[in-house]
């Protein structure tokens, strides 16, 4: 999947009658997205992988320090309520979403991106089993995506 938005999820309000939960959306630079854009128009979307037993599709990325395996999480719950096309949770996006958004000075880098191969459900039945498999389909889409970006780059100086 490509993250076009990170939904950082963790933020929260603790009272004496529950939690209410809060997010934090970051989107990706407007140019990324055009370039993302330009990759689904050329290729589909979804976008299937050449070996044909994957396919590509990009949405916001749910982000957080906590590890989801229960289908009914309150974690996912509140995802779905924020935005309903969330494709899948991590625990990195939001970290590169966030030190994008603060950097400072000259050396700044122009954009960011998330990719994510999908190795499991986040639920009871999440293991390791398909975590090789999940990190060379997101490297193959990234080995498509270059061209794009590199497009894009060139146009911001």
């Amino acid at each position: 999947m490509i993250g076009q938005e990170v939904v950082y999820y963790e933020l929260r309000k603790e009272t004496a009658s529950g939690v209410r939960r809060r997010s934090e959306g970051h989107q990706i630079p407007a140019w990324v997205r055009r370039e993302v854009n330009d990759f689904f128009t050329d290729h589909g979307e979804p976008c299937v992988l050449p070996s044909g037993t994957a396919k590509v599709l990009a949405g916001p990325v749910g982000t957080g320090e906590a590890v989801v395996a229960d289908a009914s999480s309150p974690i996912r719950r509140h995802l779905v309520s924020v935005n309903d096309k969330t494709l899948a949770l991590d625990m990195e996006a939001g970290g590169l979403a966030l030190d994008f958004h603060a950097q400072t000075g000259q050396h700044r880098a122009k954009g960011w991106l998330v990719i994510r191969g999908i190795s499991d459900n986040a639920d009871a039945n999440k293991d390791d089993a398909c975590h090789q498999v999940a990190a060379e389909n997101a490297a193959v889409v990234l080995q498509g995506l270059i061209p794009y970006l590199a497009e894009g780059a060139r146009h911001q100086g």
